[in-house]
């Protein structure tokens, strides 16, 4: 049973959604596909110089993309899982935050993931998908509920929203440092997706200390 749906969260939906039957409908010409390649899909940078030399995607990168790769998404079932936990989750943190700080969060979640896959993954292959915002987002849910019982869609098993997010950080971890391409997931965009939301609400909670 899922929440009822908040106004940033519907708004996300609705930009989610809309994002990507554009795409779908634009990939059935050539023309279409370059556009969306170009600006809907994150490609990593060798800025930093520690890619391979035959590394596939050179020249690929461009800015705009960390801005737009988060509402793209790869497939039917990619967007509905990504949805699906967004509507799960959104409503109970937006309850507690507010709407503006909501989605502040949540941008900001997609868009520092974005950086830090664009420039320090270590994998190649370019990356779609709202996974990295909504992680900032299970952050937060377990920050504000960390006792709450959280499981995956497909699976009956339920742990504590603390111990759930903590699996999954050690799950990504473990397929970042074993695997080559970690099954077509971007673990590396989980966690930094994580690790963004963490990132901001410390920040956010020293500057309420410092204005005290």
């Amino acid at each position: 049973m899922f929440p009822k749906l908040t106004p940033a969260v519907r708004l996300i939906l609705f930009a989610n959604i809309a994002v990507f039957i554009i795409s779908v409908f634009a990939q059935d010409t050539t023309a279409g596909t370059q556009m969306v390649m170009k600006y809907l899909v994150l490609y990593k940078s060798n800025l930093l110089g520690f890619r391979s030399l035959d590394f596939a995607y050179e020249g690929y990168f461009q800015p705009i993309q960390i801005f737009t790769y988060f509402f793209n998404h790869g497939g039917i079932a990619h967007i509905l899982f990504n949805m699906m936990a967004l509507a799960s989750l959104g409503p109970y943190v937006e309850d507690v935050i507010g709407t503006p700080r909501f989605f502040k969060f949540y941008m900001f979640s997609g868009i520092f993931a974005g950086i830090l896959l664009a420039f320090l993954d270590p994998t190649d292959g370019p990356v779609v998908g709202a996974s990295g915002a909504i992680s900032g987002v299970l952050v937060l849910f377990a920050i504000f509920f960390p006792n709450a019982k959280l499981g995956l869609f497909f699976l009956p098993i339920y742990f504590e929203a603390k111990k759930f997010v903590l699996g999954i950080a050690l799950i990504s971890t473990l397929f970042i440092l074993f695997s080559d391409n970690g099954g077509g997931i971007s673990h590396f965009g989980h966690l930094a997706g994580m690790a963004s939301a963490l990132l901001l609400y410390e920040v956010e909670n020293v500057v309420h200390r410092l204005g005290k």
